[in-house]
C-alpha cells in the first residue's frame, strides 16, 4: 500500500498533475475493487499459500521492474500506471488471502495444551 502512495506522489513530483495522481490511485483502486468480490471466492477454493506467494511474487516483480526503470533512466509514466493496476489487482487476491488463512495458522483461544513437566 505504502508503494502505490509513493507512486502516486512520483507522478506529482515529475508531473506537476495532481489530476494525474489522482488517476493513479483510481487506476491503482478500481481493479481491488472490481476483482475483490471474485477474488474472494477464488481464496476460499483455491489453495492459499499457493496464491499468497504467486501475487507477492507478482507485486515484487512489478516493483523491481519499475524501480530498474527508474535507475536507468527509462520510467515513463504509463509503467507507474500499469504497475499500480497491478499492486491493485494482485492485492484484491493478497488480503483476503491473508485474512483467511490467519485462523489456519494460529490455534484458538484454549485449544493449547500445557506443555509436560520436564523429568
Amino acid at each position: 500500500m505504502v508503494y502505490e502512495i509513493a507512486l502516486g506522489f512520483w507522478i506529482l513530483a515529475v508531473t506537476g498533475s495532481t489530476a494525474l495522481m489522482g488517476s493513479l490511485m483510481a487506476a491503482s483502486s478500481l481493479p481491488r475493487i472490481l476483482v475483490s468480490p471474485f477474488a474472494g471466492v477464488i481464496v476460499d477454493r483455491g489453495d492459499r499459500r499457493w496464491i499468497l506467494t504467486l501475487m507477492d511474487l507478482i507485486r515484487g516483480l512489478a516493483v523491481i521492474l519499475v524501480a530498474w526503470a527508474a535507475f536507468a533512466g527509462r520510467i515513463q509514466v504509463w509503467m507507474v500506471f500499469a504497475a499500480g493496476v497491478i499492486l491493485g489487482t494482485c492485492g484484491a487476491f493478497f488480503s483476503p488471502a491473508v485474512g483467511s488463512a490467519t485462523p489456519d495458522l494460529v490455534p484458538a483461544i484454549g485449544s493449547c495444551r500445557p506443555m509436560p513437566p520436564s523429568a
